[in-house]
């Protein structure tokens, strides 16, 4: 697990070439979007995903966050081996898709 601040825009600027737009927006910020479940422990503001609202990428990152990310904190969520993802991390890291 990553959990230095700002994992986010590092991951971010690693991920870039190889993703969409909105993939690197939504990883970069999904710390802001991940605050409204943790952020109260912390007496941070928990609603910082609302500074995005008008962005395109926003509801995808919402459901990236709600969904997908959030689950990585259950230890009872069953998910598949790292193996089954070697096809897609291929795919989508083989080669760059920007210049």
């Amino acid at each position: 697990m990553i959990s230095v601040i700002g994992h986010g825009e590092i991951c971010a600027e690693i991920i870039k070439p190889y993703v969409s737009e909105d993939a690197y927006h939504i990883i970069r910020t999904h710390q802001d979007f991940q605050g409204e479940h943790y952020y109260h422990y912390m007496d941070k503001p928990t609603d910082l995903r609302k500074q995005y609202e008008d962005e395109p990428w926003y509801a995808k990152a919402t459901e990236f966050t709600d969904d997908w990310d959030q689950q990585a904190f259950d230890p009872e969520f069953e998910v598949d081996s790292l193996e089954s993802f070697k096809p897609l991390i291929e795919q989508f890291f083989g080669a760059p898709q920007q210049a």
